[in-house]
């Protein structure tokens, strides 16, 4: 997205005249036979506010870490947090941006199938707010960062799969009564990212819920969508991404995330993000 400026007060930008974004590429006659292509993915670092915006296609916002504020006109001024996937709707003023500061990725998208999605109730500019536990925003944009170079029909096609996999996913956590309660599973997800590894037995994490084995499991399921084992290998694979990006060798990323087999190491990383490890190394 386009860089945040100094604009702290939101009754002054509620006011003010919003910024029409002309930034956007033309798809070729691929992705619109397809209906829906992604127009580009980021990573930011913003320390403030941003103007009133209008921006002209769709986009999902995950706040990777810090608070703030998401402001658009059909709901409304929302406080944000780490975890939380913003959702941008085309030809609608909004602005957004941390109190102090925060890293943030984004994804934009479009086309005719993309604005059908949000006529058939899958996206929806009066909740906007995703309190993405299962990071559908996060996994997306992994799925998206080795493909956006490509042309071909597959990498076309993968595109589209990722947003609608992305949509699919934030639908059912907003829509979800599980996603909305059980605040031990959240202490379980807190302790789990603060591991450097990513990965701790099953029955301490039920132990620190209060809850025995299976209970734990069960809720654990119902509250992000996902398996503690699938849940903790996606983010020990994110996690790989991030150091293979920084330089760090194949070997040196599976030691560090608490692999003692590389193979194993290599083996569930092209499982979980489609593509072997080599394609990440920096």
């Amino acid at each position: 997205m386009d860089k945040l400026i100094t604009v702290m007060d939101f009754s002054t930008i509620k006011k003010s005249q919003p910024k029409i974004s002309q930034r956007f590429r033309p798809p070729t006659r691929a992705e619109q036979a397809l209906g829906l292509w992604v127009d580009r993915i980021g990573i930011a670092k913003s320390e403030n506010i941003g103007d009133l915006r209008i921006l002209g296609l769709y986009a999902a916002v995950h706040v990777l870490n810090g608070q703030g504020q998401y402001y658009n006109e059909a709901s409304g001024t929302h406080s944000v947090a780490a975890g939380d996937t913003l959702l941008v709707f085309p030809d609608e003023a909004f602005a957004y941006g941390p109190h102090e500061k925060w890293d943030s990725l984004w994804i934009v998208w479009t086309g005719p199938e993309a604005e059908n999605l949000e006529k058939s109730g899958y996206l929806d500019r009066k909740n906007p707010i995703v309190h993405d536990r299962q990071e559908a925003a996060l996994a997306a944009h992994s799925a998206l960062h080795p493909l956006m170079d490509d042309e071909d029909r597959i990498a076309l096609l993968a595109r589209k799969c990722a947003i609608l996999n992305m949509i699919l996913a934030l639908n059912r956590q907003s829509k979800s009564p599980a996603a909305k309660k059980n605040s031990s599973i959240d202490r379980a997800l807190t302790l789990i990212k603060s591991r450097a590894s990513g990965d701790l037995p099953i029955p301490e994490l039920a132990e620190s819920c209060g809850l025995s084995e299976t209970h734990f499991r069960r809720l654990f399921k119902a509250h992000t969508g996902a398996s503690p084992q699938e849940f903790m290998a996606a983010l020990r694979i994110g996690r790989a991404k991030e150091m293979l990006g920084e330089g760090r060798s194949i070997k040196e990323t599976a030691a560090s995330l608490g692999f003692r087999d590389v193979f194993y190491f290599m083996r569930l990383f092209k499982k979980i993000s489609g593509v072997s490890p080599g394609r990440f190394e920096g």
